[in-house]
């Protein structure tokens, strides 16, 4: 069986910082957090053979995925950055009587695109995926 071996955290976060670059030159990237906060702000952890992303709010966990895959957990943590700079810029152009998760859908895949265009057509399939169950609503 293949040794499998897991990047240091700091090369995360390296990584994780390049890639914000790319949408943030000016700032100082989104948070990467190492530590439990409790306040429904997601934290980084290497386990024994993966990484997990873990949100906990008021003491509880309310949600942990984990990956043995860095692109996969890149794209997690860039989709979740660029989801929140999409709704500001929605709600910055919202268009009346259109559904706001159409500009924002368009938004978020326009600043993955910046980042790595590989993750676009998988963040239009998630969002398909939730369209088919919550259709668009317009004129609302």
């Amino acid at each position: 069986m293949p040794v499998f071996s897991l990047l240091p955290i700091e090369t995360l976060q390296t990584e994780y910082d390049n890639l914000c670059q790319k949408i943030l030159p000016s700032e100082k990237p989104h948070l990467f957090l190492t530590e439990r906060r409790d306040d429904g702000s997601a934290h980084v952890k290497i386990g024994e053979n993966e990484y997990q992303i873990i949100v906990t709010e008021r003491g509880r966990e309310t949600s942990r995925r984990a990956t043995k895959e860095k692109d996969e957990f890149l794209y997690w943590m860039l989709a979740d950055v660029t989801f929140w700079m999409a709704v500001e810029f929605e709600v910055k152009h919202r268009i009346e009587k259109q559904d706001f998760r159409r500009l924002l859908f368009a938004k978020q895949l326009e600043l993955l695109d910046k980042v790595n265009p590989k993750w676009v057509d998988k963040r239009r399939w998630e969002i398909n995926e939730t369209l088919q169950k919550h259709p668009f609503s317009d004129g609302l």
